[in-house]
């Protein structure tokens, strides 16, 4: 079953990812800016903004993130 998520995810321009306490994202443009209760990220030309509590960075390689937090809403803005 992974294999087929991964592989289906790995054809994707970009995604995010909310799971309970993690956001993973994907083929992110620019960092606008992180925050503990909202972050806003561009990705494919389109702005998002994810609004939650306890955000934090745990890791950025090359185009990928992990953030740790709670997230409550994802919206394009």
């Amino acid at each position: 079953m992974f294999d087929i998520l991964k592989s289906y995810l790995d054809k994707e321009k970009y995604y995010i990812i909310v799971m309970p306490n993690d956001i993973y994202i994907k083929n992110y443009s620019k960092i606008i800016n992180i925050e503990d209760k909202e972050i806003l990220i561009e990705i494919d030309g389109k702005i998002y903004k994810i609004v939650g509590a306890n955000f934090i960075l745990k890791k950025s390689i090359v185009n990928e993130l992990k953030i740790s937090g709670t997230v409550e809403s994802v919206k394009v803005i």
